[in-house]
């Protein structure tokens, strides 16, 4: 892939994931975003960990099926961007 569309691309990654993390950290126990993709599968190589300040905090979350909620502002912030995920359950996983 072009470095000019890939270096496009990771600004928009990053732009979506700066976007989502305003809204997200009103969330409690969450942290931060970090990511992992590659260019020769995107997006479907793109990995959004969703982390959190303990297992504490993060068994709470997903025992209050909150899940879904992070998700959707994730995707929803993707979209702004430009990027769609086939199966956005696939791209997101929650970590400590």
């Amino acid at each position: 892939m072009n470095k000019r569309v890939t270096d496009k691309l990771n600004q928009n990654v990053r732009k979506a994931l700066h976007i989502a993390k305003a809204k997200a950290i009103t969330i409690e126990g969450f942290s931060q975003f970090s990511y992992t993709l590659d260019w020769h599968d995107f997006p479907g190589s793109l990995r959004v960990t969703c982390h959190f300040e303990s297992s504490q905090l993060l068994q709470e979350f997903l025992n209050n099926h909150r899940e879904s909620h992070l998700i959707k502002l994730l995707q929803h912030d993707f979209l702004k961007v430009g990027i769609k995920f086939r199966d956005v359950s696939k791209n997101i996983r929650f970590a400590i």
